[in-house]
């Protein structure tokens, strides 16, 4: 793996991380200001956000989860050149229902290293 691939795979765990410790002027740090957001699905924190919306956004998951998002294990990583990818075992809970399952996060980041 290359120097640039291992910095970016640290970068791509720390903005995991943040998340789980509901530390998102931690997570927003680690993003480009084109950044590009999507959640896939068919529920209200679905869609596709940029800018400003992205921290909305992050902060709503926080809202809506509590706080309890809890990535446990990363089990598997892709690293490219601009992209890296990883499978997270996350558990959260929201609306009296608990969530356990894997979650695939792709982040593409720019020519400083940031996730855009």
């Amino acid at each position: 793996m290359t120097e640039v691939s291992q910095k970016r795979l640290q970068i791509a765990e720390l903005f995991v991380a943040s998340l789980g410790r509901a530390d998102v002027d931690g997570a927003v740090r680690l993003l480009s200001s084109s950044v590009l957001y999507r959640v896939e699905g068919v529920h209200p924190l679905a869609g596709t956000f940029s800018a400003d919306a992205v921290v909305d956004h992050l902060h709503a998951l926080i809202q809506r989860t509590s706080g309890t998002i809890d990535a446990t294990k990363f089990e598997d990583w892709l690293t490219g050149v601009h992209y890296v990818g990883c499978i997270v075992q996350v558990t959260f809970h929201a609306n009296r229902r608990r969530f356990s399952g894997r979650v695939f996060y792709l982040m593409r980041f720019d020519d400083v290293d940031l996730i855009d």
